[in-house]
């Protein structure tokens, strides 16, 4: 039985991990993970999910946002 894939965009996700400080514009069309530390802007037409240890001193604009922990 022949396996039905997604297209990539649809599969594709973006880790900022939590080592890992980022400063300035971010913009896409898939979704961005946030464990570490963002500052700046977020334009993406997807979501954005914020871990629990993730920070994040930016303006969003995303389809969704995800906010875990306190």
């Amino acid at each position: 039985m022949a396996r039905q894939s997604q297209s990539p965009a649809a599969e594709a996700a973006t880790l900022i991990g939590p080592g890992i400080f980022v400063r300035g514009r971010v913009s896409g069309e898939e979704d961005l993970h946030i464990e570490g530390r963002l500052e700046g802007s977020v334009v993406l037409t997807e979501t954005v999910y914020v871990a629990p240890g993730g920070i994040v001193v930016a303006t969003v604009q995303a389809r969704d946002i995800v906010v875990s922990g306190v």
